[in-house]
């Protein structure tokens, strides 16, 4: 029975021995599972202020998107009330010769009308 009984312990040491490594790898499950909570709870919470950040991204682009799309409106007015002004000013300074040359300037909000005799006449 000697034998035997030594058998015994050494099964006996060897489950003990399992219980223990059971025990730590029960423990490092519990930590690794808070762990990967706490993970999942950052990664929700940087989603969440990521996604924030493309909307506000967005509305601002589009805000942006707005002013140059203005900006080119203008622009194209500009050129146009110019080129009806130099349209303007080419008519004036060829129809000077005649009898009376009338003109027109235009500016926006305003119209301001010139009457010229021609030369050697009152």
């Amino acid at each position: 029975m000697n034998k035997e009984e030594q058998i015994i312990e050494m099964l006996g040491k060897i489950m003990d021995e399992h219980s223990q490594t059971l025990e730590k790898h029960g423990t490092q499950l519990k930590e690794h599972g808070q762990i990967l909570t706490a993970l999942r709870a950052d990664q929700e919470h940087v989603k969440a202020e990521l996604d924030g950040m493309k909307i506000s991204n967005a509305k601002e682009f589009g805000g942006l998107k707005e002013e140059v799309n203005t900006s080119v409106i203008n622009q194209e007015i500009l050129r146009n009330d110019t080129w009806a002004n130099k349209v303007d000013i080419q008519r004036m300074n060829k129809g000077a010769s005649s009898r009376l040359a009338t003109y027109k300037l235009r500016l926006p909000g305003w119209e301001v009308v010139r009457c010229c005799p021609r030369k050697g006449r009152t």
